[in-house]
């Protein structure tokens, strides 16, 4: 080796110096480097060399399980191979030696003829060397028969999560007590410390979550119209007064318009007309009375007066009483038409009161809000039977109309949660609750229209303006009304390898190695993914830093080989 070196050395120098001193301290370097290496090599194979031979196992994994009398369902989701071989082993307790008699076991089971089984055949546990056929695209079930309740080995070809295999009885799935790995799992991922502060690998549980279903829809702001007033005038005349603007915000009891009402004139002169005649029949109804009771007490005593005298009376005490009725009923009338025009129980009082007559009719606000329509200029003529002059709106509460498609009806109810994007106003969103349902489908979009009612108090939304709806359907209910929670991780915890989904749990055997798991994962929602099999609840996975470790993974050059 040496005059290897020597020789090279030589012919860098007269090449360039530089080159020189760099090429030999990286070539040192790698010498000193493989030297340390073939020397850990050489040292691990000598010890290896004083080790006794690995013991090999047919299977690579085995767990303990705690399986009811009757029938569970052993379920097996598509894996890697078209079968997989089990053996189904008793054991007498849940304690390392009674493993260990199961293990042996096992191994000799292994040893003999495979049945082989399909989907919805029976198995026992007993001697039998089983070879379950898995081509199938979905999840497959075999109906595993137990005398008595007890504990059973389950012993697998492949590992027990590259298929996801779990047992299931009564509707619940039954993990395993304990378990063993027979074999190194392939497609460990060693990630260093340092490495996983630095990628942010971080990991958490998975839990329960109560997932309500979410779909979009195109949807359009509107005004409240509940919370709207389309302002018109009680009487004909012209418009004296105008102090609002289109777009000003008003307030409850602010004057609108002012209008010059000759009708409004006379009905308050009549109505002063009218309370003078009740005013004065009163006291003549009264002399008619008293003069009729004398007459009478005169004619019951004999005292010289005649009988036609105080039928005369009587009938001039009826004249004057039902003078003073229609006077009063007249002064009634033309009170209740004044407040028919808009007047007021005070400003009526206050007209009886001075005699003024005042026609300018005043129309004030019937609530606070904003200006959104004027259809009146000054010296208009307005009627009662005239489209609004004024429409008010409180812009505070909006509604926003959404259009559902007709197969997403039968997930909203009033009071679902909704959520409202609008391209126009970017990174903003406004939450809402459905408040109403159309009864009816339009025939021509097949959607039928909700009703979101959207707090609006910054004034960022404007009627008009065009938004999608996330609307969330209506819970998932257990019995006794509670919401169902599912297993359920974000969607960022899964990864795509080989066309399938996986998460990535810590391998306990060894510190900083992590393991891919296969899932069965269902529709998103609202970020969250349900997994089926293939996780349990609490069981530690990868939430952040998965990217890493699926490259990491690709880039391993080992092959799994069974």
């Amino acid at each position: 080796m040496k005059p290897v070196i020597d020789s090279l050395c030589t012919g860098l120098v007269w090449a360039c110096p530089r080159l020189l001193c760099a090429t030999f301290s990286i070539f040192a370097l790698t010498l000193v480097e493989g030297s340390a290496l073939l020397a850990q090599q050489e040292e691990g194979m000598s010890e290896a060399a004083k080790e006794e031979p690995e013991e090999k196992y047919p299977f690579e994994w085995g767990g303990v399980y705690s399986l009811p009398t009757g029938v569970a369902d052993l379920v097996i989701q598509p894996g890697p191979d078209a079968s997989i071989d089990i053996a189904l082993v008793p054991v007498t307790d849940n304690s390392e030696a009674a493993f260990d008699v199961a293990v042996a076991e096992a191994v000799r089971i292994f040893a003999g003829q495979t049945k082989p089984v399909k989907p919805g055949d029976e198995l026992t546990p007993s001697s039998q060397f089983y070879q379950l056929r898995v081509e199938g695209e979905s999840e497959m079930r075999f109906r595993v028969r137990s005398a008595t309740a007890g504990l059973c080995a389950l012993f697998t070809q492949h590992f027990a999560d590259e298929f996801q295999t779990i047992f299931v009885a009564g509707g619940q799935k039954i993990f395993p007590q304990s378990a063993r790995n027979f074999v190194d799992r392939f497609g460990q991922i060693v990630i260093h410390p340092t490495a996983i502060e630095a990628f942010g690998i971080t990991l958490e549980p998975a839990g329960l979550h109560t997932l309500t279903p979410a779909f979009t829809a195109p949807a359009r702001v509107s005004f409240n119209t509940e919370r709207m007033a389309s302002i018109g005038s009680l009487v004909v005349g012209r418009v004296a007064e105008l102090p609002v603007r289109r777009g000003e915000t008003v307030k409850a009891g602010d004057v609108l318009l002012v209008v010059d009402s000759p009708q409004l004139g006379l009905a308050q002169s009549e109505y002063l007309q009218n309370r003078t005649l009740a005013e004065t029949a009163a006291p003549i109804a009264e002399l008619t009375r008293s003069a009729f009771e004398r007459a009478k007490s005169l004619h019951d005593k004999s005292e010289g007066i005649s009988l036609t005298e105080v039928q005369k009376r009587q009938a001039e005490h009826a004249m004057a009483k039902s003078a003073l009725l229609n006077a009063r009923a007249a002064l009634l009338g033309s009170q209740n038409q004044l407040q028919l025009l808009g007047m007021s129980e005070d400003e009526i009082k206050a007209l009886a009161d001075t005699g003024i007559i005042t026609p300018r009719y005043t129309i004030r606000a019937p609530m606070s809000g904003r200006v959104i329509r004027r259809n009146i200029t000054l010296g208009q003529l307005v009627r009662p039977d005239r489209d609004a002059l004024l429409v008010l709106a409180d812009l505070s509460m909006l509604w926003v109309l959404v259009d559902v498609p007709e197969r997403h009806i039968k997930d909203v109810a009033v009071g679902s949660h909704a959520r409202i994007v609008l391209a126009a106003l970017p990174g903003e969103s406004f939450d809402g609750g459905v408040s109403f349902i159309s009864a009816a489908i339009d025939e021509g979009t097949r959607t039928a229209q909700i009703r979101v009612d959207v707090d609006n108090a910054e004034g960022l939304l404007r009627p008009g303006m065009f938004a999608q709806a996330e609307i969330l359907g209506k819970q998932t209910m257990a019995k006794g009304g509670e919401s169902r929670g599912v297993l359920a991780v974000p969607e960022s915890t899964i990864q795509m390898i080989g066309g399938k989904p996986v998460v990535f749990v810590p391998f306990p055997e060894k510190p900083n190695t992590y393991l891919k798991r296969p899932v069965t994962i269902g529709a998103a929602v609202r970020g969250m993914r349900p997994v089926t099999y293939g996780l349990r609840e609490g069981e530690t996975i990868v939430f952040t830093g998965t990217f890493i470790l699926k490259a990491q993974l690709g880039k391993s050059s080992a092959k799994h080989t069974h």
